[in-house]
């Protein structure tokens, strides 16, 4: 929950949790304050049930403060996160670290911070997440090329290619190129609708050209945990909390 992960070091709550292998989302702990959901434009709740939903909130974070301290130390990928030791995650982080923050994204705000933030934080959720490295690296450059989402161009799909295939690797710059040229949105419905990934995979349209993108089980099965990955690193603290309509968080 984003009350009680808002202030760990690097959204360390959120971060470490598991990926299930039987496609279901990762389980999170609990947090009195969502309880309190209220309807736009109501009035503050009575002290007596804000103090109520206070020590609620307060009692339930300090059981799940106590679970992690029972849990033992800290695994080495958070600990790397946590010391921002990239090599660790990646023998080639320096190099491709260096080339994002040179690029425009360093100028382009998202959310809570620059869009290289993002794109950083989401390439250390999939690391921690321990997927592949071809898929952590979709996740560093998973706007390179612009997306259906996303205008941003950091390379030009149509001469940069061979750069970016160089500094990435063939089969990351392969799902970065599918993942920018997709209707993203179209691909997340389906699946959701279905509650599966297709193993034949799926013909797409190029969202420039029209022409069929065809997505294997492998590739799509990457964007879709990169999507994941892209929401759980923007899903945090008491703006996600507003968001929702709970009042208590501000409380």
């Amino acid at each position: 929950c984003g009350h009680c992960t808002s202030k760990a070091p690097a959204n360390y709550m959120l971060r470490t949790l598991p990926w299930r292998t039987d496609g279901a989302a990762p389980a999170t702990p609990g947090c009195a304050r969502r309880s309190h959901k209220v309807a736009p434009g109501s009035r503050s709740r009575p002290a007596s049930t804000l103090t109520a939903a206070r020590m609620a909130a307060t009692s339930e974070h300090d059981e799940t403060i106590a679970s992690i301290s029972e849990a033992g130390p800290v695994p080495p990928l958070v600990k790397a996160v946590l010391h921002r030791q990239h090599r660790t995650l990646d023998a080639s982080a320096d190099k491709l670290i260096d080339v994002l923050q040179e690029s425009a994204a360093s100028d382009i705000w998202h959310k809570h911070g620059s869009f290289y933030d993002h794109l950083h934080d989401v390439w250390e959720v999939l690391c921690i997440w321990q997927q592949p490295q071809a898929w952590c690296r979709l996740g560093l450059f998973h706007s390179a090329y612009s997306n259906s989402f996303v205008s941003m161009n950091l390379f030009n799909p149509k001469t940069d290619r061979p750069k970016v295939q160089e500094l990435i690797g063939m089969d990351a710059e392969n799902l970065v190129y599918k993942f920018c040229v997709i209707d993203r949105k179209l691909l997340e419905e389906t699946v959701l609708e279905e509650e599966t990934i297709r193993a034949a995979g799926y013909e797409m349209s190029h969202i420039r050209t029209g022409e069929v993108v065809h997505l294997s089980l492998e590739e799509a099965t990457a964007c879709i945990v990169e999507t994941l990955a892209d929401f759980q690193e923007q899903s945090f603290g008491w703006q996600t909390e507003l968001e929702a309509g709970f009042a208590a968080c501000i409380v």
